[in-house]
Parts: C-alpha cells; sequence; structure tokens
C-alpha cells in the first residue's frame, strides 16, 4: 500500500498484525464506511462521490487507513483507520450518517479489544452496544464478514450470535413493550427489503438479541 511505503508493509500484513495486536505502530483502530448512510441504500455513483470524499477527509486529516472489503447481503467498502482515538471515530461516524462503527484497542502486545457503536436512528448518538476481545478468520464465509485480498475475518460480537431455540425462549419472557419492540424490527426486517442494505438487516437483527441479553 502506498501510505505504508515508509514502513515497507503490505495491505494484507498490517490488517492481520492490527487484529492481533501485533502491529508495531498500532494502539488504536478504527472500522467503518460513507457508503449507505443510516443503511440507506444508494447508488454506486452516489457512493462513490460519498467514498471520495471520505477519502479526501481521511488524507486532509493526516490519517493512516487500509481499504478492505466487506460482504452483509451486499458488497461493502469499509476503512480500517489505524490510531484513531474513539473521539475522533464518531465525530467521523455523525459525520458521514453511520448507523454503526467498530472501534478497537491494543493495551498490550497481542491483546485487542473491540467495540461496537451503534446508533437507534438519525438524531440520536452513537453508543455502545457490545464489546469482545476475539475475531475470527472465517475463509469459506460467503456472506457477513469482512476481508482483504481474500483473508476473511470477522468480530462475533454477542449481540449477533443467538441460537433460534434459545431466541424465541427469550421472547416469551419478556414484558409486552419489549415484545411490541421486536414486533417492530421484524416487521422492518421483512417489509422493506428494498430501501435499505444487508447490513441494516444484519444490525437489527443485532437490536433484537441485544434486547433479549439486556432484559432477561
Amino acid at each position: 500500500m502506498k501510505r505504508y511505503k515508509s514502513l515497507k508493509e503490505k495491505a494484507p500484513k498490517i490488517v492481520k498484525d492490527v487484529l492481533t495486536g501485533i502491529h508495531k505502530y498500532a494502539k488504536t483502530f478504527g472500522i467503518m464506511t460513507a457508503e449507505n448512510p443510516m443503511g440507506v441504500k444508494l447508488s454506486s455513483s452516489q457512493n462513490k462521490e460519498r467514498n471520495k470524499e471520505f477519502f479526501e477527509h481521511l488524507k486532509r486529516g493526516r490519517y493512516q487507513y487500509v481499504k478492505i472489503k466487506g460482504k452483509y447481503g451486499n458488497i461493502e467498502n469499509p476503512v480500517l483507520i489505524i490510531n484513531i482515538p474513539l473521539k475522533e471515530l464518531l465525530f467521523l461516524g455523525n459525520e458521514y450518517k453511520q448507523e454503526s462503527v467498530i472501534y478497537g484497542e491494543i493495551p498490550e502486545y497481542q491483546k485487542i479489544h473491540f467495540e461496537y457503536w451503534e446508533r437507534d436512528n438519525e438524531n440520536s448518538s452513537l453508543r455502545k452496544k457490545d464489546e469482545t476481545n476475539y475475531f475470527h478468520t472465517i475463509q469459506k464465509a460467503k456472506d457477513f464478514y469482512s476481508s482483504i485480498k481474500g483473508w476473511k475475518f470477522t468480530i462475533p460480537f454477542p449481540i449477533f450470535q443467538e441460537s433460534i431455540e434459545k431466541w424465541y425462549t427469550k421472547i416469551e419472557g419478556l414484558d409486552e413493550n419489549d415484545k411490541e419492540q421486536i414486533k417492530e424490527y421484524i416487521t422492518e426486517l421483512v417489509e422493506n427489503n428494498e430501501k435499505y442494505t444487508g447490513h441494516y438487516y444484519f444490525r437489527l437483527r443485532g437490536r433484537i438479541n441485544s434486547i433479549l441479553r439486556t432484559k432477561l
């Protein structure tokens, strides 16, 4: 990658080293995209224009970043930004009207901590919804992963992990307000399938799981 020429590193190695906590020059990182604000599906030309503005913003700010790919129903084009403070990542998430961002810290060698930040709507603030200390490589996956030059990975935040049996059993134990909220999310999942991106629906399923985790 041109932006890492002085370090004589290549993009896949950079990403692997950051995610495993062994990159010598990385202490924090963020993963986000400028595409499809609030999960609303835009045309390829609109997303191209948003990315152009986003990359120019990153270059002006002297951020070190690596372009990666995402597949969450739709192909996405996020970036991994190295050594970005949480405050600045949340600012960029707000600036480009993103529904969610991922923040990571490397407190010590080979130690990594991931945080998932999400907002409920365009007028609300990004809030930390989950965290984990792990990521998985999933080379055979066909969907729901991030990748760089064929190397695929996912960050298994607990709010996205829920078996169908536990899911329905837990719903029955909720109060009526929470049950209605889940019904609204399910309706949005199945009735607006042309308006939003696959990642948007992925996050909706996470919101359902979040209710189940916090209320029971």
